[in-house]
C-alpha cells in the first residue's frame, strides 16, 4: 500500500510532468518523477518548427499584431496581451505565458535590432515571392 504525500503536476515543453512524493507502508520516504506527454490532449493539430529561434520571432510577429490592434476581445474592446499570447499557445501547443520575459531577454542579451527585425523582413520578402513580385 502506497500513501500520497505530496504530488505535484507541472507543464513543461514535452508535455506534463507529475512528481510524486509518496510513503510506502514502511514509512520509508520515495520520490518518482515520470513524463505524462498524452495526459492532455494537445489543443490543435498545429504545432511550432522546434527549429532555433522559431518560437521568438513568433512572439516578435504576436506582439506586433498586438500592438497594431489587430485582436479584440468578445466586447470588441483591446484583448489582454496575455490572454491573445494564451490564445496563440493553444493554437501552436506550446507554452508563450513567459513571452514578456522572452521579449525582454533578447532585447537585453546584445541581440541586434537587425536580428529582431529579420522576421518582418522575411515576412516581406515571402509575400513578394507569393505574389510573384520578386
Amino acid at each position: 500500500m502506497y500513501f500520497i504525500e505530496k504530488l505535484i503536476i507541472s507543464s513543461t515543453s514535452n508535455g506534463m510532468q507529475l512528481e510524486i512524493t509518496q510513503k510506502d507502508d514502511h514509512l520509508k520516504e520515495e520520490n518518482q518523477s515520470c513524463e505524462l506527454v498524452s495526459l492532455v490532449e494537445p489543443e490543435s493539430k498545429v504545432y511550432l518548427s522546434k527549429e532555433r529561434g522559431k518560437k521568438l520571432d513568433l512572439i516578435r510577429v504576436i506582439n506586433t499584431l498586438y500592438e497594431l490592434g489587430f485582436m479584440v476581445d468578445e466586447h470588441g474592446r483591446k484583448a489582454l496581451k496575455k490572454d491573445v499570447f494564451n490564445a496563440f499557445g493553444k493554437v501552436f501547443n506550446i507554452d508563450l505565458s513567459n513571452y514578456s520575459t522572452d521579449l525582454s531577454s533578447s532585447l537585453s542579451d546584445g541581440t541586434s535590432m537587425k536580428k529582431h527585425l529579420k522576421i518582418f523582413e522575411d515576412m516581406t520578402e515571402t509575400m513578394k515571392k507569393v505574389f510573384n513580385l520578386a
